[in-house]
């Protein structure tokens, strides 16, 4: 079984808690949870790791071994 690298665990912790505060958004009625759950939202899109397509390939190609066939 893979371990989940520590960025993709934050992104999916912020992302739980966002949805838990909308949950007490739609409970209570509330404005606070509301603008908790949009906050935790793009804090769960700036947890994850940006990744150049350049660099998707590498890693691509270090894990599976297939190279480009123009080259």
């Amino acid at each position: 079984m893979r371990r989940l690298k520590r960025v993709t665990l934050l992104s999916a912790v912020f992302a739980g808690l966002a949805v838990l505060m909308f949950v007490f958004f739609v409970s209570t009625g509330g404005i606070i949870p509301l603008g908790g759950a949009f906050l935790f939202l793009v804090l769960s899109g700036f947890a994850r790791k940006r990744e150049s397509y350049e660099e998707y390939r590498d890693r691509y190609e270090k894990q599976f071994g297939v190279k480009d066939e123009e080259e």
